[in-house]
């Protein structure tokens, strides 16, 4: 069974305090992965753990750009195995 985490964070000081981005992350099991589609494929990106047994992270952006800025960023950095890698591959135009 997934595990669900809900994670909410304020946007940018241009929105309103009551304004709110609901990123959605779900944890499960390699094995739970197959099969498994996320409910929003094109903001969605997923990361695996550092070990063997570890677990398979999903995470939902509120919107396309932000997960691309988010990996594109990681990718300027040295390369790691905990990395976002995004469910629809980005265009090499994507996140600069």
């Amino acid at each position: 069974m997934p595990r669900r985490h809900r994670h909410t964070t304020t946007r940018e000081a241009t929105a309103s305090e009551s304004e709110r981005t609901i990123m959605n992350t779900i944890s499960m099991p390699l094995g739970h992965t197959i099969g498994y589609v996320p409910e929003h494929p094109e903001r969605t990106a997923r990361k695996s753990g550092v070990s063997w047994d570890s677990l398979i992270t999903y995470q939902t952006w509120p919107n396309r750009p932000s997960m691309a800025r988010s990996i594109r960023m990681q990718e300027s950095g040295p390369p790691r195995p905990d990395c976002w890698k995004a469910c629809v591959p980005l265009t090499p135009t994507e996140g600069y």
